[in-house]
């Protein structure tokens, strides 16, 4: 499974270390399609693409959008490898509650994630209740730091808000709360007995 090939490649492959996402400049500024090229490269060879793959597909593409900023390549390449992790963390959680609701009969029409939604709305994954929509879960995965959550902040708010979006917003921190956290060679992950108890959630209260 999916979820499996990931958890493999942050264990086993140098080129997904998460300390690649370290010792880089903390600058805020304008950027986008970082996650949809990320989007766009999932099924590859490495089933999720490595930061220098990512960062070299992204760059080749839409590096334009930095000709009026300021900005050397090791701020841009810090950004998107911090990018990269969240994404990476996002897309694990995805295939994981994916894995465990296959059991439930519940596939991607049901478990949704895109970068539409994520960019956009600021929902990672949605649980989507077919039947009594404004029963939906919304839930962002998040890793609990103290720059992150001041990057968060500034991007919360000029992002498009998700209010047209029925159902209930979740917020899911990884990192410490060992509840809900689990740790692979120093990535901070989903916990397997965690996401399992969201399916179980969303199949209760799924009418």
């Amino acid at each position: 499974m999916s979820v499996h090939q990931i958890e493999k490649l942050l264990n086993n492959d140098d080129r997904f270390l998460i300390s690649q996402t370290f010792r880089h400049p903390f600058v805020d500024f304008k950027i986008s399609h970082v996650g949809s090229t990320f989007e766009k490269l999932i099924g590859g060879e490495t089933f999720v693409p490595s930061l220098k793959y990512l960062y070299d597909e992204f760059m080749s593409n839409h590096s334009e959008q930095f000709s009026n900023q300021k900005l050397n390549d090791n701020v841009i390449f810090g950004r998107v490898a911090r990018m990269w992790a969240s994404l990476i963390r996002e897309w694990h959680s995805y295939y994981l509650l994916l894995n465990i609701g296959e059991k439930f009969k519940f596939d991607k029409t049901f478990i949704i994630r895109n970068d539409e939604l994520d960019t956009k709305k600021g929902i990672d994954i949605l649980l989507k209740n077919k039947k009594k929509e404004e029963k939906s879960i919304k839930l962002d995965i998040l890793q609990s730091t103290g720059r992150a959550n001041y990057f968060r902040k500034i991007k919360d708010s000029i992002r498009v808000k998700d209010k047209d979006i029925p159902g209930k917003k979740y917020k899911i921190f990884l990192g410490s709360n060992k509840e809900t956290t689990k740790v692979i060679n120093g990535w901070y992950l989903l916990d397997d007995a965690y996401a399992e108890r969201i399916i179980n959630y969303y199949k209760k209260h799924y009418v």
